[in-house]
């Protein structure tokens, strides 16, 4: 893990030292919530479990596939990019983040975790990125599109289908409800996150309505 003179060069050390006891960012570098099922105890093993849930949704391991190259849209520190491109040294693999901070230590974990050969960590909106057209065979979002509004979320999807390949795939893991939630509890908590961390839970079908499958995008 990175000395406390690369952190302070970095990032704030406080809020790193929030992910760690939130996240385990220590462990995985990874910010989201992770994939829980059975066998699954503690949130370290959870975010390991979503890699490896991303690669085969990816279908990674499917030699038939010719995959060159993959997107982390919101890519945070680069858990997931460096853990995969650890497995899979023979995809180049990109994350992008809109925190310059962020892109700096995910690229001093790259060469940490010897993976600076096949990954790229760069600075840009997911709305607008600095890729040319039909680049990518697959894209990722995993709890990053939640940050942003409809409108972004619209200008995200015909980005991504500007840069995958004719026949690429867009995996998006983020926070959605089935349904709007009744309980007065859980509406109070949900209004207190989105408030906190300026997150928005969306309800699936009416995110694949007017954001997925839109006539703008």
């Amino acid at each position: 893990m990175p000395s406390e003179e690369i952190i302070k060069k970095y990032i704030d050390e406080d809020f790193w030292n929030e992910k760690i006891k939130r996240f385990d960012v220590d462990k995985t570098l990874g910010l989201h919530f992770g994939f829980y099922e059975k066998g699954i105890h503690n949130h370290a093993d959870a975010v390991i479990n979503m890699n490896n849930y991303i690669e085969r949704l990816l279908e990674l391991k499917n030699r038939s596939k010719k995959i060159e190259r993959i997107l982390d849209a919101g890519c945070g520190f680069g858990g997931t990019v460096i853990y995969l491109a650890k497995k899979h040294p023979e995809i180049s693999f990109y994350g992008i983040s809109i925190n310059p901070q962020e892109v700096k230590l995910a690229r001093y974990f790259a060469q940490e975790r010897h993976v600076l050969s096949n990954t790229q960590f760069i600075a840009a909106d997911y709305e607008n990125t600095v890729f040319p057209s039909n680049y990518f065979d697959c894209v990722i979002a995993v709890e990053s599109l939640s940050y942003s509004n409809k409108s972004k979320q619209k200008k995200f999807i015909i980005e991504m289908n500007r840069i995958l390949k004719p026949g690429g795939k867009l995996v998006v893991i983020d926070g959605f409800f089935s349904k709007i939630p009744s309980n007065s509890f859980m509406k109070k908590m949900v209004d207190i996150y989105e408030e906190k961390r300026k997150f928005e839970f969306y309800i699936e079908s009416e995110f694949n309505k007017s954001v997925l499958y839109s006539e703008e995008s």
